[in-house]
């Protein structure tokens, strides 16, 4: 019998080893390949979250020499930290080169997109007959303050897909809440002017009677198995305990108007009006009660220019008593404030009420109440995106006429 020849053997075994190890070697080495590719991702994943909070910190205060109702965007695109310019970012060219280059790493290739949103635009057009809250009626639709879908008064709004009609705007995504207990939450400022290429634009000033706007307030839904007495039949939301009945969200609208020597001096308005022995408010009362938020006749408008007064700022006489539409065409950077002012009560129960839900409706554009700075930053492929809400602020007011 014939031997075996051991070197053949020895030969298999040392092909079937370089095999086994370079098997391995190239499970190492895509181990490290995807190591080095995490490790690289991750890094640019920072890189671009950094730079998104440096922008938008710098855009914060870019902001700061604004007026309300600012937007603005911005396109850039960098290649190791040289702007390449593209028929898309063209017409910010200046602005990339001088402002922003400072800030992008001069080893990455950086796409980035900035916006400021502060007022409505023509997408946010709600079409329709905007719930026939205007008299007369609009017959090409209107703005809305919260934009659509953006409220805070309902619940998963992030889910809602505005449809921008009519319809849709008694929705709860379309309502932003006041709520009792604290100055970031129980009060609203909605500039009613906005900022164009750096002139103010208010669309109320020096107008008609077709510019218009109206403010609505009304309770919140009620829940399940709710007590017949919070909420009565024929309504699905709460009614305030109106046994006595008093302002329970305050007003002003401030601003600036013409000295008539030139200059411009401080101004607005505040509600004018009285509740009676009985309860009921005096006719063209423009105060906010609890029976006028309770009525059901009135589409939650507790606020309108037609048919309501207010009192002249700087004259609390007779003669300062004049129409919220008289008033508010002289007043050149009008700001509505709203406040509410106490805790409120459910007309059965007692219950306590969380809050409030406010709405503006405007036959033209006009600021939101949050500012949305919003940028989206591309670092290498590695994206980033954050959003900054900003409430519309203005200074401490004096409601104590409205006590």
């Amino acid at each position: 019998m014939k031997k075996a020849n051991p070197k053949g053997f020895i030969t298999i075994v040392a092909i079937a080893v370089f095999a086994l190890l370079s098997i391995f070697g190239m499970i190492v080495q895509g181990v490290v390949i995807d190591a080095y590719r995490t490790i690289r991702d991750t890094n640019d994943y920072y890189k671009a979250r950094d730079l998104s909070d440096s922008l938008i910190e710098y855009l914060q205060v870019e902001l700061q020499s604004h007026e309300g109702g600012y937007n603005d965007d911005l396109i850039c695109d960098f290649e190791n930290g040289d702007f390449i310019k593209t028929k898309e970012n063209e017409p910010y060219g200046t602005i990339c080169t001088t402002i922003i280059a400072p800030y992008i790493p001069e080893t990455d290739e950086v796409h980035l997109e900035l916006a400021v949103e502060g007022r409505m635009t023509d997408s946010d057009l709600i079409t329709g007959d905007c719930g026939n809250v205007f008299v007369p009626p609009s017959t090409s639709g209107c703005y809305m303050v919260p934009r659509s879908g953006e409220g805070d008064a309902g619940t998963d709004c992030n889910l809602y897909v505005p449809t921008n009609t009519s319809d849709q705007i008694d929705d709860a995504c379309n309502w932003n809440k006041l709520q009792f207990g604290g100055s970031n939450t129980d009060r609203a400022v909605i500039p009613l002017f906005y900022e164009e290429a750096g002139t103010v634009v208010n669309p109320f000033y020096n107008g008609t009677p077709q510019d218009q706007f109206v403010v609505r307030i009304r309770t919140p839904e009620c829940p399940e198995n709710a007590d017949t007495n919070d909420c009565p039949s024929g309504t699905d939301r709460y009614m305030l305990d109106e046994t006595t009945n008093e302002v329970v969200v305050q007003w002003q609208i401030n601003g600036v108007c013409d000295d008539g020597s030139g200059g411009e001096i401080d101004c607005g308005m505040v509600p004018w009006g009285s509740i009676n022995s009985d309860g009921n408010e005096v006719l063209e009362s423009s105060l906010i009660t609890k029976k006028g938020i309770n009525s059901l006749v009135n589409k939650n408008i507790v606020i309108k220019l037609i048919g309501m007064n207010a009192i002249d700022t700087n004259d609390y006489s007779d003669s300062g008593k004049k129409s919220i539409y008289q008033l508010i065409a002289e007043i050149k950077k009008p700001n509505l404030t709203l406040l509410l002012n106490k805790e409120i009560y459910s007309a059965g129960s007692q219950k306590s009420i969380p809050y409030l839900e406010y709405q503006v409706l405007s036959m033209h554009p006009i600021s939101d109440a949050v500012k949305n700075i919003a940028a989206t930053i591309t670092v290498n492929g590695n994206v980033f995106e954050r959003n900054l809400y900003l409430d519309e602020e203005t200074g401490l007011i004096d409601f104590a006429i409205q006590n």
